[in-house]
């Protein structure tokens, strides 16, 4: 009985001998057609995108180079309270002007036209009065 334990062993080791032998057989087969298949693929053509990259870096360039010369970015945080006071006087001095013209223009009207209405009454008043 030992007898046929150790034949029966020695045909399962054959058996599974022969199985690695042709699944690595498999294997090698198979890499070897990756590295035909790698060797024979031509390279992707990034012509087209690289020139989308440049396309894109060029408009970002010429966004960025705007957004420097932005008046806001010349001053230093430390100076906006001063900026911020100079330009509320420059608002505040052009409003008061804007008002003043806005009230000399109607203080005009006015004058104007009391004056083109007190004439026809004098003339009416003179008249009558004769």
């Amino acid at each position: 009985m030992a007898d046929t334990d150790e034949s029966q062993s020695d045909g399962d080791a054959a058996e599974d001998f022969d199985h690695l032998t042709r699944e690595v057989s498999v294997l090698h087969h198979t890499a070897e057609e990756l590295v035909d298949a790698i060797q024979l693929k031509e390279p992707p053509d990034y012509s087209s995108t690289l020139g989308e990259i440049a396309r894109d870096l060029g408009s970002i360039r010429e966004r960025l180079e705007q957004v420097e010369r932005h008046p806001t970015l010349r001053i230093a945080p430390a100076d906006y309270p001063d900026a911020m006071a100079h330009a509320a006087g420059t608002v505040m001095r052009e409003a008061a002007h804007q008002l003043d013209q806005a009230r000399r223009d109607t203080e005009r009207t006015t004058l104007h036209s009391s004056r083109s209405s007190a004439r026809p009454e004098r003339r009416i008043g003179s008249a009558s009065g004769s």
